[in-house]
Formats: structure tokens, C-alpha cells, sequence
């Protein structure tokens, strides 16, 4: 089990750091992510994917449970209308600290649907269905959490 800990440990750190601000909200996610995959690895099925893919999915469950739990996620329903078409374009290395400084910028709802839909890569309509939302709330949520990266990259890069 500790082998298996210390393999895992990087890489459920880093989704935890991805839905969490506060070290303390990480380190409890990252237990609770521990012990879900422990207490649940006999349902993991080598048929369906490798035991990183699964223990990576059950921590991002895990998060997700947390925050609805901790009632740490707020939606206001937004008109899509309004919001302006971003491109975002983003390197694949997602580890990055420059990545985790821009993803600093987002608060609540935005960092946790733009995880789901940019990195996770649930549609809006699946974002929707976990979080007990509109798809449309979900898109404009999105669309400014674009928006704010765009702001914060053009800030941090002087550009």
C-alpha cells in the first residue's frame, strides 16, 4: 500500500491542487481521495483501464464530492448572450507552475467547470448533470473563466 501511495501521491496532488485553494482543503481531499481508492480498489476493473486512469477518476469524484458536500460551489445563472467568445489556447503541460498560477485566478464555479470541460473533458451537459445545473450556466461559467484566464496570461506575460 505505501508503494502504491508514493506512486500515486504526485499525481493526486496535483488534481487536488487543481480544485482546492487552501492547503488544508488540498491535504483533506488528499486523504479522502486515499482512502476512497483504498477502501474501493477491489471494484477496480484492469479491463476497463489502468489503475492510475481509475485512481485518478475516483479523486476527481472525490473533490467534486467534497466541495458539494462543503456547499463550497455557488452558481448564478448567467445569460449566454452576454458573454463574449474567448480562444483560449493552452500548452498541454497542465502540471506546470505557470499553469497553477493562472488556475489561482479562477474562484469557486469557474475553477471547478473549467476543470471538468478544459481538462477533465466532460461536456457541458455532463458538467451540468454532475453539479445539478443548466448546460447554459455551465457554458457562460466556463466562457468567463476563459475570459479571466485570457486577462490573467496577457497580465502575467505583459502582453
Amino acid at each position: 500500500m505505501r508503494q502504491f501511495f508514493d506512486l500515486l501521491s504526485p499525481k493526486i496532488n496535483f488534481v487536488c491542487r487543481r480544485y482546492f485553494r487552501e492547503e488544508a482543503d488540498i491535504n483533506d481531499a488528499i486523504q479522502e481521495s486515499f482512502i476512497r481508492i483504498f477502501q474501493n480498489l477491489h471494484k477496480y476493473d484492469s479491463l476497463k483501464g489502468d489503475i492510475f486512469g481509475w485512481s485518478y477518476r475516483v479523486s476527481v469524484n472525490e473533490c467534486l464530492r467534497i466541495l458539494r458536500k462543503n456547499s463550497k460551489i455557488e452558481f448564478d445563472e448567467l445569460d449566454e448572450s452576454k458573454v463574449e467568445n474567448i480562444t483560449l489556447e493552452v500548452s498541454n503541460d497542465y502540471e506546470s507552475k505557470e499553469a497553477m498560477q493562472l488556475l489561482d485566478h479562477l474562484e469557486g464555479s469557474q475553477r471547478i467547470i473549467f476543470n471538468l470541460f478544459f481538462v477533465e473533458g466532460y461536456s457541458h451537459k455532463e458538467i451540468g448533470e454532475m453539479l445539478d445545473m443548466k448546460e447554459v450556466t455551465c457554458r457562460s461559467i466556463y466562457h468567463r473563466a476563459k475570459s479571466k484566464l485570457k486577462h490573467a496570461y496577457e497580465k502575467l506575460y505583459s502582453l
